[in-house]
C-alpha cells in the first residue's frame, strides 16, 4: 500500500550511529517504532486488513514523531475490539532460483491480538530458506589493462534461518503510552566455494575448493519506549534500545597447483580459517516536546549510545609438515564507542502555506581500540539542519533543505578481514574518522488527478574525509 502512494518512495533511513538520525519516512499510528529494523521489513508484519487509512504528510509536521524529513507517510491502524484478534495472515513464497536448479522459499505468519481495551500484541514468525548455486568468470588485469589471468568461480550457498518478533502497545492511562519491540533471528548458513585460476593462454595455474560453515549466527534487538502527555502542549518521551549480533565462521580450503603434491592427500596446501565477531549497541534517548503557541513546536533532549565490535581472525596453512599460522595486522581487536548528543528542534508554522524546521545537534564521542592495536581518540561535531516547505497551491509544493550529516563508522573496517577466493585482504585501519557531508536539496512536486504526482529534485553533496579503499599490492606467485 505504501509503495503505491503517488509521489512517495519508502526511505528505510540512514545507517548512522544511535537512534535519532536513523529514522525513515514511514510512521505507524503517528509514531516511529522503537526499533532499527528496516521500516520496509516492519510494514510486512502488518496485515492489510488491519490498516484503516494511509496519510501522506508533506513538509515538516509538529504532530509526528520524526524530524528532518520533508515527506512522511503515516499508516493508521484499526482499533482491535476488546477480546478479539485480527485475522492471521500467512505468506508462502516458493521460488526456483535461476541457474541453480534448486528450490528456495519463505514462510511468514503474522497475527494481532487484543489484550484488553488498552493493549494489543502483534506476533510475526518467518522461516527464510534460500539455496542457490552460482558460476561466474573473473578477469584479472594489471594497471596497463593487460590480462594476467582469469578465474572461474563456483558457489553453492545454503541460507536457512528463523525470525521471531513481537510488538506490544499498552496505554495504561489516558496520558501514557508504552511500547515494546523484540526480535530474534538465528541463522544456519553454509557455502561450498571454489575457484580455478588460468593463465592468459588457458593453462591451469591453481584451484581452491572449500567449505564455509556459519552455523552459529544470530541478531537480536530489544526496544522500549514510554510517552507521557502532561497536556496537549507538553509531553515527554523516553526510548531504550539494545541490539546484539554474533558470527562464528569456520572455513577449510584445499589448494592445488600443477606441481603441488607435497601436502596432505596429494594437495599443495590445506588452509583453515576461523573467524568470530561479536557486536552490539546500547542506546538511550529522551526528549521533551513543547508547543508554546499555535505556530511553534519545540523538541529538546539528548541521546547517549555505546557501540562495540570484537573480532578474531586465525589462518593456518598446512603443506604436510603441520599447520603454520599466517599473521595479519589488526586481526584480533575490539572497538568501542561512547557517544552523547544533545539536540534541539523547532518547527515553525510561519503561515498555512509555509513551514520552517530548524534543528541543531552536537555530537561528542570517544572511540577506544584494544587488542592488536591500542588507541583512544575523541571527536566532536556540530550538526545543524534547516528544512523549508512551501505549499504554492493545491497541486504544487516546493521543499528545500540544508543539513550536515556525520556518517556511521563501520567498525568492521577497524579490523582485518580476508577474501580467500579473490586472494585479497582488507587491512583494518585504526585511524578511521567519520565521513562528514553537507547536503543541499530542493524538490518540486506537482500532483495531477487523484492518483498522480511528479517530483523533480536538485541536490548537491559536499563530502569531507571520504571513506574509501586504498589498494596495496604485495608481489607473489601471480605478479607480472
Amino acid at each position: 500500500m505504501v509503495n503505491r502512494v503517488p509521489g512517495f518512495e519508502i526511505d528505510d533511513g540512514e545507517t548512522l550511529r544511535g537512534f535519532g538520525a536513523t529514522a525513515g519516512n514511514v510512521l505507524v499510528n503517528g509514531e516511529r517504532p522503537s526499533s532499527k529494523v528496516l521500516i520496509s521489513e516492519q510494514l510486512k508484519r502488518i496485515p492489510a486488513d488491519s490498516v484503516a487509512r494511509i496519510d501522506l504528510i508533506s513538509g515538516s509536521s509538529s504532530n509526528v514523531d520524526v524530524r528532518g524529513q520533508t515527506q512522511l507517510v503515516n499508516v493508521v491502524l484499526k482499533q482491535v475490539t476488546q477480546g478479539a484478534s485480527s485475522p492471521g495472515t500467512w505468506v508462502v513464497d516458493v521460488r526456483s532460483l535461476q541457474y541453480s536448479n534448486r528450490i528456495g522459499g519463505q514462510f511468514q505468519l503474522t497475527k494481532k491480538f487484543s489484550l484488553g481495551e488498552t493493549a494489543d500484541l502483534t506476533l510475526d514468525f518467518q522461516v527464510p530458506n534460500l539455496r542457490g548455486r552460482v558460476e561466474s568468470y573473473e578477469a584479472v588485469r594489471n594497471p596497463a589493462g593487460t590480462l594476467t589471468r582469469y578465474r572461474q568461480q563456483f558457489g553453492q550457498p545454503n541460507q536457512i534461518g528463523l525470525q521471531g518478533s513481537g510488538v506490544l502497545k499498552w496505554r495504561p492511562t489516558a496520558q501514557d503510552t508504552i511500547g515494546l519491540n523484540l526480535q530474534y533471528s538465528p541463522t544456519w548458513n553454509t557455502n561450498n566455494s571454489g575457484s580455478i585460476d588460468y593463465s592468459p593462454s588457458g593453462a591451469f595455474e591453481r584451484s581452491r575448493f572449500g567449505f564455509l560453515d556459519y552455523t552459529d549466527n544470530y541478531t537480536a534487538e530489544l526496544g522500549a519506549d514510554w510517552e507521557h502527555r502532561f497536556s496537549p502542549e507538553l509531553s515527554v518521551k523516553a526510548i531504550a534500545l539494545v541490539t546484539s549480533n554474533g558470527v562464528n565462521q569456520d572455513d577449510i580450503y584445499n589448494i592445488s597447483t600443477p606441481t603441488g603434491t607435497a601436502g596432505p592427500n596429494g594437495l599443495a596446501i590445506v588452509q583453515t580459517i576461523s573467524r568470530t565477531t561479536e557486536g552490539g549497541e546500547r542506546v538511550g534517548r529522551g526528549f521533551l516536546t513543547w508547543r508554546p503557541n499555535t505556530t511553534h513546536t519545540i523538541d529538546i533532549g539528548a541521546e547517549g549510545a555505546f557501540n562495540f565490535r570484537e573480532v578474531t581472525l586465525d589462518i593456518f596453512n598446512d603443506t604436510g609438515a603441520g599447520p603454520v599460522a599466517t599473521v595479519l595486522p589488526v586481526s584480533d581487536t575490539r572497538v568501542e564507542e561512547t557517544r552523547i548528543e544533545p539536540f534541539i528542534t523547532d518547527v515553525w508554522k510561519i503561515s498555512p502555506q509555509l513551514t520552517l524546521e530548524s534543528g541543531f545537534i552536537y555530537e561528542a564521542s570517544t572511540i577506544k581500540q584494544s587488542g592488536d592495536e591500542v588507541k583512544e581518540r575523541e571527536f566532536s561535531y556540530p550538526k545543524p539542519r534547516l528544512i523549508a516547505t512551501w505549499q504554492a497551491n493545491e497541486t504544487d509544493q516546493l521543499r528545500a533543505s540544508v543539513t550536515r550529516e556525520v556518517a556511521q563508522l563501520d567498525f568492521a573496517e577497524f579490523g582485518t578481514s580476508i577474501n580467500v577466493v579473490d586472494e585479497s585482504s582488507l587491512i583494518g585501519n585504526p585511524d578511521l574518522e567519520p565521513e562528514k557531508t553537507w547536503r543541499a536539496r530542493m524538490e518540486w512536486e506537482h500532483k495531477f488527478g487523484k492518483r498522480g504526482a511528479v517530483t523533480v529534485a536538485l541536490f548537491h553533496d559536499q563530502v569531507e574525509d571520504v571513506q574509501d579503499f586504498i589498494p596495496r599490492t604485495e608481489c607473489g606467485e601471480h605478479c607480472r
